[in-house]
């Protein structure tokens, strides 16, 4: 049997995105989440890229539910303890403190959302790739089965 058939471009392509692009994309958002929540974000950077199936993601979903997100100053761009009304570094009052912390978890909860529709997606599209590639092909469809016929007359 040619098993050929069954690896289709559409196949390769999404085992290439799925296991490439798809942790390097996970890399970046923990990186940018660690560094805002005061977490050592190269640390996390490397276990979630380096530790296999998922779990160093998993592993950092869950731990980093206790850190609290840090607040970006506009002024300075430095992050800061959510607990100060005026920045550490540069002195700037902080007016609306809850709208700051707002506008991050927007931000942070879009690239989640993103990135689990992307998780979601991929292998649903690798599987549509190999019914519409093996439903295409039904001349090879007909020569595997002719070989098989074959086979079995030889085994008898």
């Amino acid at each position: 049997m040619r098993f050929f058939y069954l690896f289709s471009p559409i196949l390769f392509i999404g085992i290439f995105i799925l296991g490439i692009i798809l942790p390097l994309f996970i890399g970046v958002y923990v990186y940018n989440d660690a560094d805002k929540r005061g977490m050592n974000p190269l640390l996390w950077l490397l276990i979630v890229v380096l530790v296999p199936g998922f779990i160093g993601f998993i592993l950092y979903l869950i731990l980093r539910s206790s850190t609290q997100l840090d607040k970006k100053c506009p002024n300075c761009n430095s992050y800061i303890d959510r607990g100060y009304d005026v920045c550490p570094n540069c002195l700037f009052p902080f007016e609306n403190r809850d709208e700051i912390y707002n506008e991050n978890t927007k931000k942070r909860n879009t690239l989640l959302i993103i990135l689990l529709i992307l998780i979601l997606a991929l292998p649903i599209l690798i599987i549509l790739g190999i019914v519409f590639f093996n439903f295409t092909n039904i001349k090879n469809y007909e020569e595997v089965v002719f070989q098989l016929r074959i086979m079995r007359n030889f085994m008898i």
